[in-house]
């Protein structure tokens, strides 16, 4: 009998997608522990949770909600999320949301990256970039094809600094090809 995987599971919850292309879109989040990043700005609390099998991760997201929609993020949702999770979800519509330094794997129906370092060769094509900024940060290169480009200027604690977002909104204003996204979730007080 082969032993049970388990999985670290910080939180799992039904909200409203608050960046992105998605923005407004319900759907059940997933949050895995852990990263292979340290980024200083990180919002996103990446140690402790609790450990969860496959069947459990499906049965708690099944249980929230009044749609088949789930969002895998984390901390780095790929260095746990396996072929495992992602069957019990195959009639679900799968979103991931990744730093891009990992390999991704097949099946999923929109892919975010947010990339911080240099990505997985692998990736030459994904749904949605979205790049966090503050003032001074230049425009981003050598990213892969994608569908929508963004630009979220860096939350510090619950607000945005305005330099950060006039930074955002300028470059975007210089490069139409990037969109302006904000973290509105914080916004509208949800998770």
């Amino acid at each position: 009998m082969r032993p049970v995987r388990l999985y670290k599971i910080h939180e799992i919850f039904y909200s409203l997608q608050g960046e992105g292309a998605n923005t407004g879109m319900p759907a059940v989040f997933v949050r895995f522990s852990g990263c292979n990043l340290s980024c200083p700005f990180c919002d996103t609390i990446n140690t402790g949770g609790v450990d969860l099998t496959a069947d459990e991760i499906y049965e708690l997201a099944g249980g929230m909600g009044k749609n088949k929609r789930v969002i895998f993020t984390g901390g780095e949702p790929l260095i746990q999320l396996s072929d495992e999770i992602l069957n019990k979800f195959i009639d679900w519509w799968i979103g991931i949301e990744t730093n891009g330094t990992f390999e991704i794997p097949g099946g999923l129906d929109w892919v975010t990256v947010s990339p911080k370092e240099d990505l997985h060769p692998s990736i030459t094509k994904v749904n949605e970039i979205r790049c966090i900024i503050q003032k001074g940060t230049p425009l981003p290169s050598g990213l892969p094809d994608a569908d929508y480009y963004y630009l979220s200027p860096l939350f510090s604690d619950m607000e945005v600094k305005q330099k950060d977002l006039q930074w955002a909104i300028n470059l975007c204003l210089e490069n139409p090809g990037w969109r302006l996204s904000t973290q509105n979730h914080k916004y509208w007080g949800i998770r």
